[in-house]
């Protein structure tokens, strides 16, 4: 009976230090994935390559030209002026990423 209760506390210590080590490994990956999510965070949204164009601008465009393009744009395609929905809904998704990513 005690080498069996010697057995056991023998396996209990094995599988607390394996724990251990998975705890550890666990703390680290989150702290891996935390600093991979503020640098993902602090990154600019990239414009997909045709927004530019779809908002009738060129490279150099500034964040006026850009609001004022949207604004032109959007009223022409709005769904209740008669626009098509999945055409205002790309106008708006290519405004956004341009907002971001471009310099005030």
């Amino acid at each position: 009976m005690l080498e069996q209760i010697a057995e056991l506390r023998a396996v209990l210590r094995k599988a607390t230090a394996q724990l251990d080590a998975l705890e550890a490994e666990a703390n680290r990956q989150r702290t891996e994935l935390s600093k991979l999510r503020l640098q993902c965070a602090s990154r600019k949204p990239r414009p997909a390559a045709g927004d530019l164009e779809l908002l009738g601008l060129g490279a150099a465009a500034t964040q006026a030209e850009l609001r004022e393009a949207y604004t032109a744009l959007a009223r022409q395609h709005h769904p209740d002026a008669g626009g098509d929905r999945e055409d205002y809904e790309a106008l708006v998704t290519a405004y956004q990423r341009l907002k971001a990513a471009l310099p005030e």
